[in-house]
């Protein structure tokens, strides 16, 4: 039976070692960095958070709201350090740095825990100088927290805590939006090892962590879900625009998604609005999944290097080292998946594969960026200290010394007490009045933010409406013909309006957040017109220029080039009139009326 610890000071060198090797690399090769694309939305919710708004942002759109974009955990912890230091970026890369030496020692304990001392020693050796890993370990990204929480996950199953386990992966889907099915995986994987009871366990207790982040949404979001960027990974790689772009289209800055992006300005209409589009091209075109499999497949097993160096450059990467330690990863690739399999018979080594898998067939089947290759990364790099340790060990054996076949269970299943009959009733009771409370405080808590909505939305109706009655009574002869041009007040705060009445339709129900919906995306559109025909009459509002040639000089550089140019315009004759910015004031005024009696 192989040691199953490593000892304290050990780990502690291991760890020390770690963080000296990781801060040399921040050094040469990250000392000057930025957050790009992910790492700044990361940056931009902790800074929120530091600053006590919640898990907020602006991304995708320009206003702050609750967001679900991003999974919640890393964030957060990012914003609590912020808010003692500042949002200083060096601070987040100094988290990660701590965050990566942690997954050393925990590789190491797993190791130990497979195979013995060597082999832990060995795993946290590989796993503390692999350059993915540490390319991950220096910019603000989530990979670091989750491996941590992964190996976590892993040591408590093999120790038989099933419970603790599933409290890890419920933090871990909080923190890494791929983990969402890992929860029906490793609980699958308990029903056939430990039984229903440890199955039971360990899903009730993840679903338990997540519920109150699922409700969070469902209540200031407008939707029980765990995040709202899913339609975006199906857009960016489901659909035509993502094919004719190699394979990844980035649907919030590509002007081919326009139209999407400003008819939905809040995450769950953006994220339905996505979700459709890909299916419907897929629908359209039902090859894009083989295309798209065989896209990714190339990606995360660097097949095509060249595809990736858009995505590791956004990921902070540098690419000369990339370039130069890549014959590694495919040696430890494969060397790695041979130490595991190897190791099979050990419960550590099997839930390492396990995971590696199911984070792999996650990631080809929508997005195969190099660093999502994280969690294969670390199986491989354990695998690869246990087959050096194994070597080792082989080198040190007295020729006629055989080898010991390894146990098949890591430990004698424990005997689980049976309760008694009063017990179970009262556990059952207890379960009972607790869901009870539960669910009365979500409809509390639901109703309360309803009812502030409301308020808030009286209150901006009835202070910015006036400026869209303003707008409203703008037209073009009256823009050539002397009259006062729309102001720049008039526009900013229908512009605002706007923007709450996207931020506050989430949690209204019913008929009202479908007119509250509508009146957001309709005064949108009609701002977007009015600007256009304030800026094709601009140059004809001469005194001494009769109205009707300025009216026919206006149409003429409306059909020459503003119409061309965006085809989603309306004719010079309905544009002129401004029937829109009318209808919606009185769409607002009756909107008005609604919320009053409600």
């Amino acid at each position: 039976m192989p040691t199953e610890r490593v000892p304290r000071r050990t780990l502690a060198l291991l760890g020390g070692g770690a963080v000296g090797v990781r801060l040399l690399y921040l050094i040469a090769f990250a000392g000057d960095y930025k957050p790009r694309s992910d790492a700044n939305h990361y940056q931009a919710i902790a800074s929120a958070f530091a600053n006590g708004d919640g898990i907020s942002g602006r991304f995708p759109f320009t206003y702050l709201h609750p967001t679900a974009f991003r999974p919640p955990l890393y964030p957060a912890l990012l914003g609590a350090f912020y808010w003692v230091t500042g949002a200083h970026v060096g601070v987040g890369q100094l988290v990660n740095v701590a965050l990566g030496a942690t997954v050393v020692v925990l590789a190491a304990m797993l190791g130990a825990h497979i195979a013995g001392y060597r082999a832990g020693v060995a795993a946290g050796i590989a796993v503390g100088v692999y350059p993915p890993l540490l390319a991950n370990d220096v910019v603000l990204l989530s990979e670091p927290l989750s491996l941590v929480l992964l190996l976590a996950v892993i040591l408590l199953l093999v120790r038989g805590r099933p419970a603790w386990a599933g409290a890890g992966c419920g933090l871990l889907v909080l923190t890494r939006p791929s983990a969402q099915l890992l929860v029906v995986v490793v609980a699958a994987w308990l029903l056939w090892r430990s039984g229903w009871r440890a199955a039971a366990r360990f899903g009730v207790v993840s679903i338990v962590v997540v519920a109150p982040w699922v409700v969070r949404n469902w209540v200031l979001v407008g939707t029980p879900t765990i995040v709202t960027s899913n339609g975006f990974n199906l857009v960016a790689t489901y659909s035509d625009e993502a094919l004719r772009s190699k394979g990844f289209a980035d649907a919030v800055f590509d002007s081919r998604f326009t139209r999407i992006n400003l008819t939905n300005r809040n995450e769950v209409e953006l994220d339905n609005a996505y979700r459709d589009h890909a299916l419907d091209d897929v629908r359209d075109r039902p090859t894009i999944p083989l295309l798209v499999v065989r896209h990714n497949l190339a990606r995360y097993f660097e097949l095509r290097p060249d595809v990736n160096e858009s995505a590791e450059r956004s990921d902070g990467r540098d690419i000369t080292v990339r370039n130069v330690t890549l014959p590694l990863v495919y040696l430890v690739t494969v060397a790695g998946i041979v130490g595991l399999v190897r190791a099979r018979r050990r419960r550590g080594a099997e839930l390492l594969l396990l995971e590696g898998a199911y984070f792999t067939v996650v990631s080809v089947a929508v997005i195969a960026v190099p660093r999502l290759r994280a969690p294969l990364d670390l199986a491989a790099a354990i695998g690869v200290g246990l087959l050096a340790a194994e070597l080792i060990s082989r080198r040190a054996r007295a020729p006629d010394e055989r080898e010991p076949e390894p146990a098949a269970e890591d430990a004698p299943k424990p005997v689980t007490p049976r309760w008694s009959r009063r017990a179970r009733i009262l556990v059952t009771l207890a379960t009972v009045v607790g869901l009870i409370v539960a669910a009365g405080g979500v409809a509390f808590a639901r109703n309360r933010v309803e009812a502030n909505a409301h308020s808030q939305l009286e209150q901006k109706i009835a202070r910015d409406g006036l400026a869209v009655q303003r707008l409203a009574a703008v037209d073009a002869e009256s823009l050539v013909g002397g009259g006062a041009a729309p102001s720049k007040a008039d526009y900013k705060r229908a512009e605002a309006l706007a923007d709450r009445l996207w931020l506050l339709s989430p949690p209204i129900d019913g008929r009202l957040r479908r007119e509250t919906h509508d009146a957001a995306r309709t005064l949108d559109e009609d701002l977007f017109e009015l600007k256009v025909l304030d800026l094709v009459t601009g140059g004809n509002r001469d005194p001494a220029t009769p109205p009707a040639a300025a009216l026919e000089a206006s149409r003429a550089t409306y059909d020459a080039e503003a119409r061309p140019a965006n085809p989603r315009l309306p004719d010079w004759d309905t544009l002129s009139a401004n029937p829109a910015m009318r209808r919606v004031a009185r769409d607002l005024e009756h909107l008005e009326r609604e919320l009053n009696r409600g």
